[in-house]
């Protein structure tokens, strides 16, 4: 049920990172879709990065002595703060396209860093009969969440953007996903 609930909260960050970042480079630095074609790629580009570093870290901490699952644990951790993190701080470091494109990056490399080492969660802890169910339930929480804090986001930038311009309103974005991504971390 944990499990499930954890991804419930961390998922939605990665829809964020994906589903949000053409559409916020379009309402906060105006650019063109040619220029977001091109740009667009470098956070994805940082994230299959995250993706091979969030193993390799794991099997460099066992291989150094740690237990398997507190490697797992520790690797969750670290790659999770790495999401959170620049999330947190984005409102106040984001001026520029380029800038926005290394948070959500960095968001990316976290979330695909974390996922590299959830995925063998289940196998570690449940009889090995049952992984699947598991899996298969932790993805019901990552529909879940994904449909309700997507659905969230949209009324959050439809409304706030309209009093407070897009900038504000996708500052709350990342505040609340990070906020989103800590819970998902505390579950965990």
């Amino acid at each position: 049920r944990m499990f499930t609930l954890s991804k419930t909260f961390m998922d939605p960050v990665w829809y964020f990172v994906t589903f949000w970042i053409g559409r916020y480079l379009v309402d906060v630095h105006h650019l063109e879709m040619k220029q977001i074609g091109w740009l667009a790629m470098i956070p994805f580009i940082i994230a299959d990065v995250g993706n091979i570093a969030g193993g390799y870290f794991t099997q460099y901490i066992i291989k150094r002595g740690m237990p398997i699952p507190r490697a797992r644990k520790v690797a969750v951790t670290i790659a999770s703060l790495i999401m959170i993190l620049p999330l947190l701080v984005g409102p106040f470091v984001i001026t520029t396209p380029i800038s926005a494109l290394i948070v959500f990056g960095l968001a990316g490399f976290g979330y695909t860093a974390y996922t590299a080492n959830t995925l063998t969660f289940p196998a570690d802890v449940v009889p090995k009969n049952s992984a699947a169910s598991v899996w298969g339930m932790a993805c019901v929480g990552t529909g879940l969440g994904g449909a309700v804090f997507q659905s969230v986001s949209g009324i959050v930038l439809k409304t706030y953007s309209l009093e407070m311009g897009y900038h504000y309103a996708y500052n709350l974005l990342f505040l609340g996903f990070g906020i989103v991504a800590l819970v998902g971390l505390l579950i965990m």
